[in-house]
């Protein structure tokens, strides 16, 4: 019995910290820029009128997009926001 109730905590905890990251992330420097996370593990970036797809991963508290192109780039992403270096902060919606 007691292994059951631990086994339910652990199931509880750990359902409990898996959050969705899929959604859009508006851009917070440049105008008109955004970054969609889908659910099944693609992006879409918009900056400007440039377009780029690919892949993510999420890794503890990093996100690493591999672009279509195969550019891969490796961002801290935490609190619903991925920091792109200086040129993009990207917030949840």
């Amino acid at each position: 019995m007691k292994t059951l109730i631990g086994i339910f905590i652990c199931l509880v905890i750990v359902s409990g910290c898996s959050s969705d990251v899929s959604g859009r992330y508006q851009g917070t420097k440049l105008q008109g820029s955004y970054l969609d996370l889908n659910k099944d593990g693609t992006f879409l970036v918009a900056e400007n009128e440039i377009r780029s797809t690919g892949k993510y991963e999420i890794e503890g508290e990093q996100i690493i997009m591999i672009f279509d192109n195969g550019m891969e780039g490796k961002y801290p992403f935490k609190d619903n926001k991925i920091i792109a270096g200086d040129r993009e902060t990207y917030v949840k919606k």
